[in-house]
């Protein structure tokens, strides 16, 4: 469940959110990403010269390593730093419903 978190846009983003949907909506994959907008959000550098926004993709070794390449170069095409990380533990919720 690939996870890809906006950081840094300000206002817009929930425009970039709107992006990074639109890349994705057809992909097979698709139903199993996560789209994480930290809203108002700041990056800036060491003197709070340069805003610096980026996309974060999070995913777990478990998740297929072609469909994390190709999400890796749709990301790309948007010309916005990426940074990548593994997680390596996700704790599903346990839906008290499911559990009957």
């Amino acid at each position: 469940m690939p996870n890809i978190e906006i950081i840094g846009f300000l206002e817009k983003s929930y425009i970039m959110a709107d992006s990074v949907r639109e890349l994705f909506e057809q992909k097979p994959y698709a139903d199993d990403m996560i789209i994480t907008t930290y809203a108002n959000s700041y990056a800036l550098d060491m003197i709070n010269k340069a805003r610096q926004p980026y996309f974060r993709l999070v995913y777990t070794p478990y998740d297929d390593p072609e469909e994390i390449k190709k999400i890796k170069e749709l990301l790309a095409s948007l010309k916005i730093d990426i940074e990548v990380m593994i997680l390596h533990e996700f704790i599903e919720a346990k839906n008290p419903k499911q559990d009957k």
